[in-house]
């Protein structure tokens, strides 16, 4: 318990004072699992992959030498970014409404009032069950749509109920 403590305080250091009201408190906050960096490469990862291959059984040595070094580089560069992309993600729950940031170069940051949640869903992935993951989004009053997704939360099952049991108490007041 008290390494979820201490992850829940580094998590809720990543969220702006502002965001937060005065007397507001946070139930919990926490990051994507790492596993993010992996699932948002792999994409660019099989096609240099691919391509990388191609260039060996296809192309004399200097130019497949320059495209694998190329497709080094791109999948280097893709995981850094993934990595950013990971490290600028945050999902909050208050005992007022839920918050999600997200983005490197624009930060996009996403914040509803429990009240106006109109269902939760969990999405159990095939390949993201096998590492224990799942997305859990939120659908709003007003649209009837998706508004917003945690992506790859660890402990989906408990995070979710979390979330519900909250959203019912905050219904209750």
């Amino acid at each position: 318990m008290g390494k979820d403590l201490t992850e829940n305080q580094k998590a809720v250091k990543l969220i702006p004072d502002s965001l937060l009201d005065q007397n507001e408190q946070v139930i919990f906050a926490i990051k994507p699992s790492l596993w993010l960096v992996l699932f948002f490469s792999l994409r660019i990862g099989a096609i240099c992959l691919v391509m990388a291959l191609l260039a060996m059984f296809f192309t004399s040595p200097p130019v497949s030498t320059y495209v694998i070094i190329g497709c080094g580089i791109t999948i280097f560069i893709r995981v850094c970014i993934a990595l950013l992309q990971w490290a600028s993600r945050a999902y909050v729950l208050t005992d007022r409404r839920i918050i999600q940031t997200s983005g490197v170069l624009t930060v996009v940051v996403f914040q509803c009032k429990l009240s106006k949640i109109q269902n939760t869903f969990q999405v159990f992935p095939l390949l993201l069950r096998f590492f224990g993951l799942a997305n859990i989004a939120f659908t709003t009053a007003g649209t009837g749509g998706v508004e917003a997704i945690w992506h790859l939360c660890p402990k989906p099952l408990g995070t979710h109920e979390i979330i519900v049991k909250t959203i019912t108490e905050n219904e209750n007041i």
